[in-house]
């Protein structure tokens, strides 16, 4: 396969234009990215229905427990004729203070978690006892009032929650992770070619690949939650295995010019990653036809990602590594 070899034109370093316009595009973007549940904490609802339900009909019903950050969405499966309800939000504002206070001011904690009761109180209870089961039964409420209001089961809802404190802990593991995985790929190839340019080379491939998913996140609604935290640390592993393809080939081998080399390894990257892509595309939309949020958001995430590695793998470090090669040369 013959494709134009833009390397060996002299004006080849003004393609990194196409690199800088994507992140600034990018940029603007983040601050529409929403956090998962499971890192933000609270509650996500997962209603399974047999019938169509209204949107402006169920929000009306919700809005009598004044709930934080409520979000819905509706989902359906065409093979088997079924719709979905996701429910997703922090809590009621009185109990989210009740549990700031716990420690703190545990007479106010108390004071504003008993409206949400509807069990017995014991008075050796502890005000963080008090709060928790006014978190409790405040969710068997909201449970026992959508399973009246949308006419199903009460096997058909699934509820998960998280707390405040432990959704705090992923976000904080989440971004350890990563920062881990970035200082240990630019060591590595730092070790493999004896010089610091192929490592930030690599790093802002990695990093680019990472911010472009991002970016089609905040784009797409997809929230910030520990399945994608898995497709991005999935997106630095194949980054770093076209990085250092193009790497490896521009500064070991000895055929032919820089530029032919680099040239070369475009046409094997170009079909590593459309081979990947067409995969995860016919896996968006499995997932996507049979409701599978989890498999749909990790493939959706994963497939941005491989799209951000076009131009950061094969403009912005191939262009740094050719220079390198030039200057060594």
């Amino acid at each position: 396969m013959q494709i134009p070899n833009f390397y060996a034109n002299k004006h080849y370093k003004l393609m990194l234009v196409i690199p800088i316009a994507m992140l600034v595009c990018i940029l603007m973007l983040l601050p529409s990215l929403k956090m998962g549940v499971d890192l933000r904490g609270g509650t996500q609802i997962i209603a399974h229905l047999d019938h169509a339900a209204g949107e402006p009909e169920l929000m009306a019903h919700l809005a009598q427990y004044n709930l934080e950050d409520l979000s819905l969405k509706f989902t359906k499966n065409p093979l088997a004729g079924t719709e979905g309800i996701v429910i997703e939000f922090t809590g009621a504002p009185d109990l989210l203070e009740a549990e700031k206070l716990v420690e703190s001011n545990p007479e106010r904690a108390i004071a504003l978690a008993k409206p949400f009761i509807t069990s017995n109180v014991s008075a050796l209870m502890t005000a963080r006892e008090v709060v928790e089961l006014a978190k409790s039964d405040f969710n068997e409420r909201l449970q026992a009032g959508l399973v009246s209001f949308l006419g199903i089961g009460k096997e058909q809802i699934s509820v998960v929650e998280v707390g405040a404190s432990l959704g705090e802990e992923f976000w904080a593991s989440s971004q350890r992770a990563l920062l881990v995985a970035l200082v240990l790929i630019a060591g590595i190839v730092f070790i493999m070619y004896r010089d610091i340019i192929p490592s930030i080379a690599v790093i802002q491939a990695s990093a680019f690949d990472a911010l472009t998913a991002i970016g089609g996140m905040a784009l797409l609604g997809i929230p910030f939650s520990l399945p994608t935290i898995a497709a991005l640390l999935m997106i630095l592993g194949c980054s770093v295995d076209n990085n250092i393809m193009i790497t490896d080939r521009i500064l070991r081998r000895k055929d032919g010019t820089a530029a032919e080399r680099a040239n070369g390894a475009v046409v094997t990257g170009f079909t590593m990653t459309s081979t990947l892509l067409i995969v995860l595309l016919i896996v968006i939309a499995v997932s996507s036809f049979n409701q599978m949020t989890s498999l749909f958001q990790i493939a959706a995430v994963l497939a941005m990602g491989l799209a951000g590695d076009l131009p950061a793998t094969y403009i912005t470090n191939a262009v740094m590594v050719l220079w390198l090669a030039e200057r060594k040369k």
